[in-house]
């Protein structure tokens, strides 16, 4: 029954993202229940969501498998395993320009620029906040319906534009992550649709972060894309933690986790509708200089590629030394071509022709949203289009289609005096156009979406009861956060035993944010390059009577006083001790390079010195004039 809306939906988020994909195979094997997939590649734009100029220079997902048990859906599980995620990434910079791979870049932005501004495809009820408990017992069910299981992901991303002499590779890995139904004991067991309580597993293991700040160019991955060798080496990095003899330096070592979910569908019941307790072993992040700087250079490089990106047709792709005159006809067909023809005549005229007949289409699309040639033809006037223009000319279209969508409603019952202010006429409502051709709920039939509320136990007659309270804690043995320099340990903080606990009380709009730890230390270093303790707090020697060092309570609308929000906080005493190299040396590490400042500053203080040599010069030839 509900399987066209599966297909759309599968169809449409892995569309998006994975290049060549068969929809007609795709759609047979959702209905048949049994949807297997390999060796997938992803397409070019597929990480535009991330807003930045870079992209995927080449994508793989090994194996997707979905087990959709359509016979018994409402109780029975959903299973979704996905195997060997990688994805090679680099700026769009680092290659010859390209039209097509531009233009899909720059289709894709619009997309999603333009998906941000459309309401999203969720029931009109929830969006208009007249029935929050919809959307609830839907989340309850799905997240209780579906086991997900992703092995062995690793994104890296090469650079060899911001700095062309020294290249760098930083990249994500994730060796497994698994979420599944359990039961009281957090022990896997079968889902149980009728129970009030719902307890969910979520397992991670070793997630981490590295960022080498230089590569040698025979080293980098992008060389070896044409072949299946860079997936073999991304592959046995997540085990090996190197890539072609290449260690990785870690800033953020191997991180296990794990979350445990309570959800309660029982509103009566004392305990919160959803308690999620995150429970993380040893944390460990270290910072080099040469990393510091490498993010520092990475982000202003960003800016440059992203004011450069449009510009990129007309460059000259050859050394400024080389080439100067391709430079100048470069700068001056770049402000011909993007500020001044732009506004020419002949140019606003086919702007404004390509707008009306995209504001025309878009009415037809109105009207029948389904139509896949109306699709097509409005996805390639798009491309001549910027934002705002799509923007201007949807709402026009929708201006225009209003009238045409008019409801009366029913005349209203008038007491004995009605007669007094006379007949009162029937109200014309506008037709609502909130709802988008992505609003997966109004494609179900009557039918369907009886059987969905029977599935998910909503009763849309019921009054909603408001929630007790949402709550997410967070367990943490001890976290460890140094600074490197010269591969020596400048500075280390380390805490202990940290408990942190966030609730929201949904009936006041209000919550409380709370957390407390067992011990602290601060350690820096010495001038013989050894860690020594600056800021000491152990409860059990300056403070044996607590447990802890260190408590804080915040919370908005108190419950037990009279305003709007209460903070406590608790400091148990601690010993500071004054090392002055210590601190020399975190200024040093996070001292920038002069390059790096304000060169309007630097070029203004070297005129002043000019100026001062200048007139120290003149007054003594004045001086030692005859």
């Amino acid at each position: 029954m509900f399987e066209g809306v599966v297909s759309y939906l599968i169809n449409r988020f892995l569309g998006k993202y994975v290049q060549g994909l068969d929809s007609s195979n795709l759609r047979v094997g959702i209905f048949s229940g049994d949807v297997e997939l390999k060796d997938l590649q992803l397409r070019t734009e597929a990480l535009v969501e991330l807003n930045l100029p870079i992209e995927v220079k080449a994508g793989y997902i090994g194996y997707m498998k979905v087990d959709i048990p359509w016979t018994s859906l409402f109780s029975c599980s959903v299973t979704v395993l996905v195997e060997d995620v990688y994805v090679l990434a680099g700026p769009v910079t680092d290659r010859g320009y390209d039209l097509a791979r531009e233009t899909a870049l720059q289709n894709a932005v619009k997309r999603e620029i333009l998906l941000s501004l459309t309401p999203t495809g969720t029931p009109a009820a929830p969006t208009n906040g007249e029935d929050p408990g919809f959307l609830e017992k839907l989340y309850t069910y799905v997240l209780n319906n579906i086991q997900v299981s992703v092995g062995r992901i690793h994104v890296r991303y090469e650079d060899t534009v911001t700095n062309p002499d020294h290249p760098f590779a930083c990249g994500v890995m994730l060796k497994h992550i698994s979420a599944y139904t359990t039961d009281m004991h957090w022990q896997p067991a079968q889902m149980d649709n009728a129970a009030t309580v719902i307890h969910k597993l979520l397992e991670m293991r070793e997630l981490s972060v590295y960022w080498n700040t230089y590569i040698p160019e025979q080293h980098l991955i992008r060389s070896k894309t044409h072949t299946d060798a860079w997936r073999s080496l991304l592959k046995q990095a997540i085990l090996q933690h190197r890539i072609l003899e290449e260690d990785f330096d870690f800033i953020v070592e191997p991180i296990t986790a794990e979350v445990k979910v309570i959800i309660n569908k029982d509103n009566n019941q004392a305990i919160p509708k959803m308690l999620a307790d995150v429970c993380l072993d040893d944390i460990e992040v270290l910072l080099s200089r040469q990393q510091f700087l490498n993010i520092l250079n990475l982000s202003d490089s960003f800016k440059l590629m992203s004011v450069n990106q449009k510009y990129r047709r007309y460059h000259p792709n050859v050394p400024l030394k080389i080439s100067p005159r391709s430079w100048w006809v470069y700068a001056f067909t770049a402000i011909v071509e993007e500020r001044i023809r732009p506004f020419s005549f002949e140019r606003i005229k086919q702007h404004r022709i390509k707008y009306n007949e995209y504001k025309d289409l878009y009415i037809k699309h109105l009207c029948e949203p389904d139509d896949e040639d109306i699709k097509e033809r409005l996805a390639v006037l798009e491309e001549g289009l910027n934002v705002t223009n799509i923007v201007m000319a949807r709402e026009h279209a929708k201006e225009s289609y209003a009238p045409h969508k008019v409801v009366k409603k029913p005349k209203k019952k008038t007491g004995w005096f009605s007669w007094w202010g006379g007949e009162e006429e029937e109200e014309e409502v506008k037709f609502d156009l909130g709802s988008s051709e992505t609003d997966w709920f109004s494609k179900l039939t009557p039918e369907e979406k009886t059987k969905l509320y029977q599935g998910i136990g909503y009763d849309k007659n019921a009054s909603v009861k408001k929630s007790n309270e949402y709550k997410l804690q967070l367990n943490m043995k001890s976290c460890c956060v140094s600074l490197v320099n010269y591969s020596k340990k400048i500075l280390q903080v380390c805490v202990t035993q940290m408990l942190a606990s966030f609730e929201t009380r949904p009936g006041k709009d209000a919550y409380r944010l709370s957390c407390n730890t067992e011990s602290f230390v601060i350690e820096g270093a010495s001038i013989e390059h050894e860690l020594i303790p600056i800021v000491t707090s152990d409860v059990n020697v300056y403070a044996p009577s607590v447990n802890q060092v260190f408590t804080l309570d915040f919370e908005s609308r108190p419950v037990y006083v009279e305003a709007d929000f209460s903070l406590k906080m608790n400091i148990q005493p601690v010993e500071v001790v004054y090392d002055e190299h210590s601190l020399c040396e975190v200024r040093a590490f996070f001292q920038l390079p002069t390059r790096s400042f304000d060169m309007r500053a630097v070029a203004m203080e070297t005129m002043q010195g000019m100026a001062s040599i200048s007139q120290a010069g003149l007054i003594y030839a004045i001086q030692t004039h005859k």
